[in-house]
């Protein structure tokens, strides 16, 4: 699907949030600039939590913000090097129970990434307000649409 502003990318992230069933993890791609995090604030509204206290993890690798009855977990594991990295930094235990969004998931261990607790979405530029937003995620049905008005 396409978002044609920062606002649309927002929506569509709270559209998100409002079907996700229960705890997953979301590897989220793309390049910097392509709207990652205003992604996240969305789903961060989505799921009632205030979007101007999100940030993008990248120096802090996780960020952990409570909500009811799932909490939002936001990591960048850009600074990781290895699968002991990532367990040692103790992010796997703060995915527990969470909706975790996870940049640079090509870091997740496989056991993570190959599990039904587990979809992808990419965004990419397709110009300065325009996204393409490709969603692999398994509470979302091939080829789904967002109803008209969403």
């Amino acid at each position: 699907m396409t978002t044609s502003s920062e606002d649309d990318t927002f929506s569509l992230g709270e559209t998100i949030a409002s079907r996700i069933p229960g705890p997953i993890i979301i590897g989220l791609k793309g390049q910097l600039g392509a709207g990652k995090t205003t992604l996240v604030k969305g789903i961060a509204r989505g799921l009632g939590i205030d979007p101007d206290t999100v940030t993008s993890p990248t120096y802090s690798i996780a960020q952990h913000y409570e909500a009811s009855p799932h909490s939002l977990c936001h990591c960048d594991l850009y600074r990781l090097h290895s699968e002991d990295d990532f367990y040692h930094s103790g992010i796997d235990e703060m995915l527990e129970d969470a909706i975790a969004v996870v940049e640079w998931p090509e870091m997740l261990p496989a056991a993570i990434t190959t599990s039904s607790a587990y979809g992808e979405i990419t965004l990419s530029a397709i110009s300065e307000h325009e996204r393409l937003v490709s969603l692999r995620l398994p509470f979302w049905a091939e080829g789904q649409e967002l109803p008209a008005g969403e």
